[in-house]
C-alpha cells in the first residue's frame, strides 16, 4: 500500500447537463466517495431507460473555488458507463462526454444497477528520468484520458518508474461475471512513456497485461495520435481477459469478489499466456502468446516441466501467425503443476514461465 499525502479538495464539479434528461436522477449526494488517495469528484445518477438504448450527451463544468485553479485538466472515469467521446473546452472548463449505459456490476448486490458513475480525478505531475518516482494518482501526461469499466471498486496503478511504465487499475468484481474495461490513452501519455523509456512508444508496441501476464493486443491507434483499449474482464481467478466484448445484461449469482490487475504498458519481445490456469485433468486450456516484431511463419516452441521434474522438454512446435501469433491447445491426464514457457530460437527469445495447475 502506498502511502499518500493528504491534498484538499481546491476545485468541484457540476452536472451542467444531461441529455435526454428524462428518468435521470442525479444521486450523487447518496454515493459515497471511498477512493483513497485521490483528489476526486464523484457524480452519480440512477436512470430508467433500457441498458444499452439511448446514446446520451452529459456536459459537466469545472467550479474551482477559494480562487485556486486545478493544475490541468483532470483525467475521467466511468462505471455503468461506456464513454464513446469526450471533449473539453478549456475556457469554459466544460467536458462534453457522449455515453451509453452498460451493465454496472456492485459486490454483495443480486441483480445488475440502473445506475452509472462519472469520477474526475485530478493529476499528479509526471515522472521523468531524473525524478522517476511517481506519486499516487493518474500522471500529469493522462489529463483528458479517460476509463469506462463495469465496476465500482477499483484502485489506480500508475507508472512505477522506467521498467514498468504503464497505466490502468486493479477492478474488484462479483466472482463469474464478465465485466468490461476501455481506456483511452491521450498522444501526451505516450510521449511520456517514450520519454522515461528512452525510444519511441506507439500503439504497436503496447499490449494489455492482466494480473501480470500480457494478455491481449487489442489496441487501435486514433486519429490524433492517442491509444483506445477496450477488452473484456472475467471476474474468475486463472483467467486470462479476452478481446471479445459482453453485451448482454447478466445476473449476479454471487456475492463474493475477485480483484484483477488490467495494466497497458510496452509488450514483452516474446510473451505467454494461459486461457485459463487451473484446470480439471482431461480438461483442455489454451497456451497463446506473440513474438514482437514477428512474422507469421516463425517456428515458437513451446516448453514443459512437470511437477518434481529437473529439465523442461518440448511438447509442441507452433508457428506464428498475423502479429506474430500463436496458439496451442492442451490438456493434461494427471492431476500436478505444469511450468511452460516459449522460446524463439533465432531471435535467442525466451517467454515468462507460466504454471498449468491441474486438479
Amino acid at each position: 500500500m502506498l502511502f499518500v499525502p493528504v491534498r484538499t479538495l481546491a476545485w468541484d464539479v457540476a452536472a451542467t447537463s444531461i441529455t435526454p434528461s428524462e428518468g435521470i436522477t442525479d444521486i450523487s449526494e447518496m454515493v459515497p466517495d471511498t477512493h483513497e488517495g485521490t483528489i476526486e469528484v464523484l457524480k452519480a445518477f440512477q436512470y430508467t431507460s433500457t441498458m444499452g438504448e439511448v446514446e446520451y450527451t452529459a456536459v459537466f463544468t469545472i467550479d474551482e473555488t477559494d480562487g485556486v485553479a486545478i493544475a490541468g485538466a483532470p483525467m475521467v472515469l466511468s462505471m455503468g458507463a461506456e464513454i464513446q467521446s469526450l471533449q473539453y473546452d478549456t475556457d469554459a472548463k466544460a467536458f462534453t462526454i457522449e455515453f451509453i449505459t452498460t451493465p454496472f456490476y456492485i459486490p454483495n448486490e443480486e441483480a445488475l444497477s440502473s445506475m452509472f458513475q462519472i469520477i474526475f480525478i485530478e493529476t499528479v505531475a509526471d515522472p521523468s528520468p531524473e525524478n522517476p518516482e511517481q506519486s499516487m494518482g493518474p500522471p500529469a501526461s493522462m489529463a483528458l484520458g479517460y476509463i469506462s469499466t463495469s465496476v465500482p471498486e477499483f484502485q489506480l496503478m500508475p507508472p512505477e518508474g522506467p521498467e514498468s511504465m504503464g497505466f490502468g487499475l486493479t477492478l474488484t468484481g462479483p466472482a463469474g461475471v464478465t465485466g468490461f474495461f476501455k481506456m483511452y490513452m491521450p498522444p501526451t501519455m505516450l510521449t511520456l512513456m517514450g520519454t522515461m523509456s528512452g525510444k519511441t512508444v506507439t500503439a504497436d508496441d503496447l499490449a494489455v497485461f492482466m494480473d501480470g501476464t500480457q494478455a491481449s493486443l487489442n489496441m487501435t491507434e486514433t486519429e490524433e495520435g492517442g491509444v483506445l483499449t477496450e477488452v473484456s474482464v472475467v471476474f474468475a481467478e486463472g483467467n486470462t481477459l479476452t478481446t471479445s466484448r459482453v453485451t448482454s445484461s447478466i445476473e449476479q449469482a454471487s456475492s463474493d469478489t475477485v480483484t484483477r490487475e488490467v495494466i497497458t504498458k510496452e509488450r514483452l519481445p516474446l510473451s505467454l499466456a494461459l486461457k485459463k490456469s487451473i484446470v480439471s485433468k482431461n480438461k483442455a486450456t489454451r497456451l497463446y502468446g506473440w513474438l514482437k516484431s514477428g512474422k507469421q511463419g516463425k517456428q515458437i516452441l513451446i516448453l514443459q516441466k512437470k511437477q518434481g521434474d529437473d529439465k523442461y522438454v518440448v511438447i509442441a512446435r507452433v508457428r506464428t501467425k498475423a502479429n506474430g501469433y500463436f496458439q496451442r491447445v492442451i490438456k493434461r491426464k494427471k492431476a500436478g503443476d505444469y511450468q511452460l514457457k516459449a522460446v524463439y530460437k533465432k531471435g535467442n527469445k525466451k517467454s515468462d514461465v507460466q504454471t498449468l495447475t491441474v486438479e
